[in-house]
């Protein structure tokens, strides 16, 4: 298992405060391991900048480089050619293919390219401004020993609005080259904006996970609990608690968003659920504690499968008086073991059905999230 951490605003009012929320969450997958597809259209970042020394052309056109300033070049990437004394090999294309490291080579679509040794440049183009009433996007997939049997694919949505930050997951098994994911889970689709712009000021996020598992918990801490957004994405279990690749569950919660739980097992994707069952029940009225007998209560959550699955590692819940805002606790038993988890209010108390309560929606919650 890995973890991440760093401190980001909830705000769009500038793109550098766009940024700083939006990158975080990519590098938080690519921290735990995930892998960025190769899809067109993805949002760049950061300019990459490719010194380019020739192009060779047979079927494809391929540009050598000795090296390159900012991100790695992937395939996907849009770049602008230019420097070629023969204007046919200076094009704006697609990255078909990228072969080595600080030097190698990069393929792109052959238009009317000449065999050529000169120095010459490719360029990304980077994101400008803060989307307007609309969203920019990455997908990420799982790079596990599961992912060849039940492939896991991702796509976040980051933008909403100038006035309003929001994200958008969209989880299936797997995407079509342009953007499109397939076997949609459709309980995610389409998340609208998480609430207005918060200011300059940061607020931790924290990632944890591994090459086939993901979650995150962003912007703890801060006043506002509509201001909460939690997104795991996690693999079945086995008795022991070992990964297993018979299916994966997503669950996802934050304002305008609703909660969300659902699973997939490549060819059938199970029903969306609204509401977190945890085993536990509790009375009708108000549960100020969930200790008892010695021991403060962690409630498991369990995919839905039209039966209970084994209860997920990744994410618990108690009640919020039990626990302090932003720490961290230890849960014992869990599969026989002692895992670490981040304790998430959103800042106050966080009310999810089925979580630490039963009949009483006014008994306040709080997340755990495995974070080890």
């Amino acid at each position: 298992m890995a973890t991440y951490t760093t401190n980001a605003p909830l705000d769009n009012s500038t793109l550098a405060n766009f940024m700083a929320w939006s990158q975080a969450i990519s590098t938080g997958f690519s921290t735990l391991g995930w892998i960025q597809t190769g899809d067109t259209g993805q949002v760049v970042w950061t300019a990459t900048v490719l010194t380019l020394t020739q192009v060779t052309v047979g079927t494809s056109a391929v540009y050598s480089y000795s090296s390159y300033t900012g991100p790695a070049p992937r395939v996907g990437m849009s770049v602008i050619i230019t420097g070629f004394t023969n204007a046919a090999n200076n094009v704006t294309a697609t990255l078909t293919a990228v072969s080595g490291g600080a030097s190698g080579t990069v393929t792109v679509a052959k238009v009317s390219q000449v065999n050529e040794t000169h120095a010459g440049s490719a360029t990304t183009t980077a994101i400008a401004a803060v989307p307007a009433a609309t969203y920019v996007y990455e997908i990420w997939k799982a790079n596990d020993s599961q992912a060849s049997t039940l492939p896991i694919y991702v796509k976040i949505g980051y933008g909403s609005s100038t006035s309003f930050p929001g994200l958008q997951f969209t989880v299936g098994t797997g995407s079509n080259g342009t953007g499109t994911i397939t076997n949609i889970l459709s309980g995610f689709s389409a998340f609208g904006g998480t609430t207005s712009n918060q200011g300059a000021t940061t607020y931790p996020c924290y990632f944890s996970g591994d090459a086939g598992e993901f979650r995150m918990s962003l912007w703890v801490t801060l006043a506002n609990s509509n201001c909460q957004v939690f997104f795991a994405v996690e693999r079945s279990k086995d008795g022991s608690g070992n990964k297993t690749s018979a299916y994966f569950t997503a669950i996802a919660f934050g304002a305008s968003m609703g909660i969300r739980q659902q699973s997939c097992d490549s060819p059938t994707t199970f029903p969306p659920y609204d509401n977190w069952t945890t085993a536990v029940t509790t009375s009708s009225g108000n549960r100020a504690t969930g200790f008892y007998n010695g021991t403060v209560a962690a409630f498991p959550f369990f995919p839905l499968l039209g039966t209970l699955g084994n209860p997920m590692l990744g994410i618990m819940a108690c009640v919020a008086g039990d626990v302090t805002d932003n720490t961290t606790v230890t849960v014992a038993s869990m599969y026989g073991s002692t895992h670490t988890y981040l304790v998430s209010k959103g800042g106050g108390n966080i009310y999810f059905a089925g979580a630490a309560r039963a009949n009483n929606n006014s008994t306040p919650c709080a997340i755990l999230m495995r974070y080890e």
